[in-house]
């Protein structure tokens, strides 16, 4: 849950403060500097002067295809993704988090099956890095609920069965990374609807995590 409202400006000076007292040498805190600048006018455009829980999201969705159209090289977007995950989490928990990584891969464990299909949908969206391990987490997430409620290896993805993970298990779960969540769940159905899936419906990919959660609560 966001800590404050922070000023982005403000956010972004916080954290350079943040980085600066870590120890990071002044040749890299200019790349910090650039990409907060970045950040910050990504999120003015996207209508927002103030952090937003999908604000990591929307950054990481961005860099990853800029990633994939070679608009910029792999090692400058794993970068990029690790300044928004670290102004993630000093909004979010009063705290600048420096690890490498939040989750580990083998968090929840599938079914040879199931892992197979996570690795497919991974490649056919060319994730790397930081964004592979976080979707790989919550894919297996997803799968490891999925076979646990059918008791069976074999999963059959249905628009209910996606839809039930995201409002029923996913608020109690990764309550403070939505965003991120929905989107793994957005790469998930788009590779399986190209890949002969006839089960899903829905256009996951227009649905909005926040916006959502909010219209179910009322």
């Amino acid at each position: 849950m966001v800590q404050k409202e922070w000023d982005m400006q403000s956010l972004s000076d916080v954290f350079l403060q943040t980085v600066r007292s870590y120890g990071i040498k002044e040749v890299s805190l200019e790349q910090y500097e650039a990409v907060c600048k970045k950040i910050i006018r990504f999120s003015s455009e996207k209508g927002f002067r103030t952090y937003y829980q999908g604000l990591r999201a929307d950054y990481d969705a961005w860099i990853d295809e800029k990633i994939r159209n070679q608009s910029i090289c792999y090692e400058y977007g794993r970068f990029q993704h690790r300044v928004i995950r670290m102004m993630e989490s000093l909004a979010e928990t009063g705290q600048t988090d420096f690890s490498s990584r939040f989750y580990s891969p083998r968090e929840y464990v599938v079914s040879g099956q199931s892992g197979e299909l996570i690795e497919k949908a991974l490649d056919y969206h060319s994730l790397k890095g930081e964004s592979r391990t976080e979707m790989s987490t919550v894919m297996r997430h997803f799968f490891k609920y999925a076979e646990d409620k059918a008791e069976t290896d074999g999963v059959k993805v249905t628009d209910d069965l996606l839809m039930d993970f995201f409002v029923e298990v996913l608020p109690k779960t990764n309550k403070g990374s939505m965003g991120r969540s929905l989107r793994t769940i957005k790469y998930l159905s788009v590779y399986l609807k190209n890949n002969s899936n006839s089960d899903l419906v829905l256009d996951f990919t227009q649905l909005n995590a926040i916006k959502f959660l909010m219209n179910r609560s009322i």
